[in-house]
């Protein structure tokens, strides 16, 4: 009988010591897990506020980008306005080219009876030169009327494709913080379920 006593007693403490160790177990295991969790929270705040300062970056660089290409554009509405007064101003010049040689055809009209052929020749050739003068003149000024339309154009494609390539990595860094945040979800039940698991 006293021998049944003290088996029931030593099964009792040793019920109580598993007991324990099993509360042991448990506190431990929430403690592992919470510490996990919140280095797993960490690691996500930092990614965030790493992918956040690549924003910022990216966002000043574009800026940049596109306050450079302001100022070229400044810069080409400066030169196209100093080129149109510059060919206003050639302008005004063959007019008065024109006249004066207007004028003087009109006083040689009247000389050119007692003059030589010869000089009236030459008459003829000072016309020419200054005529091909004039279509040079337009010529050049064409040339570099294109040439600022060209490149306007190329501004414009280059401001544009910046725009793109912006809005594109917008996109990716938006997609990258939603792939991180289902992870993050993910995980969570995943330890969840086995925790559960655990204590069942």
């Amino acid at each position: 009988m006293n021998r049944i006593g003290n088996h029931e007693t030593e099964r009792k403490r040793r019920e109580e010591e598993f007991n324990e160790k099993e509360e042991q177990y448990k506190t431990l295991m929430k403690e592992k897990e919470q510490r996990v969790w919140e280095e797993f929270d960490q690691r996500l705040k930092q990614e965030r506020e790493r992918m956040e300062r690549e924003k910022e970056d990216l966002q000043s660089k574009h800026e940049d980008k596109e306050n450079k290409m302001n100022i070229l554009m400044e810069q080409l509405n400066r030169e196209r306005e100093e080129l149109m007064k510059k060919h206003e101003e050639e302008k005004e010049r063959m007019k008065m080219m024109m006249e004066k040689e207007q004028q003087n055809q009109d006083k040689e009209r009247k000389k050119r009876e007692e003059e030589p052929k010869r000089e009236i020749r030459e008459q003829g050739k000072q016309v020419k030169v200054i005529r091909d003068e004039m279509r040079q003149e337009r010529e050049i000024f064409r040339h570099e009327i294109e040439q600022m339309r060209q490149e306007k154009e190329k501004i414009k494609a280059e401001k544009e494709k910046l725009k793109t390539e912006y809005d594109t990595e917008i996109d990716r860094l938006m997609n990258r913080i939603g792939n991180e945040r289902d992870n993050h979800e993910t995980e969570r039940k995943k330890r969840e379920e086995e925790l559960n698991e655990r204590e069942e």
